[in-house]
C-alpha cells in the first residue's frame, strides 16, 4: 500500500460507515481487500474498523501535496 484515505460513505445498516481508499504500490499489486482487512483489523478496535475498502489508482491532492478528503468523495461518487 502507497497511500491511503478515510472517508464516511452512506451505509445500508447504518447512517454511515467508514471507507478506505487505497492506492497499491508496485510491490503490493496482488493484496485483496480481504488480506488488507485481516492486516488493519489485528491493530485496531471494532469502532474504527473499515466497513468497505475501494482501490483507487491515485488520490486527489492539494498543491501542497496533502489529500483531500472532500475530492476523494467526489470521485468515488463519480463512479457509482
Amino acid at each position: 500500500m502507497t497511500e491511503g484515505a478515510i472517508t464516511d460513505v452512506p451505509g445500508p445498516e447504518r447512517t454511515e460507515i467508514v471507507n478506505a481508499c487505497v492506492v497499491l504500490g508496485v510491490f503490493s499489486v496482488t493484496c485483496s481487500a480481504e488480506e488488507l482487512s485481516m492486516f488493519v483489523k489485528a491493530g485496531l478496535s471494532a469502532h474504527a474498523f473499515r466497513r468497505a475498502i475501494e482501490f483507487m489508482t491515485e488520490l486527489p491532492k492539494t498543491q501542497s501535496g496533502k489529500i483531500t478528503a472532500f475530492h476523494t468523495l467526489q470521485i468515488r461518487n463519480r463512479k457509482t
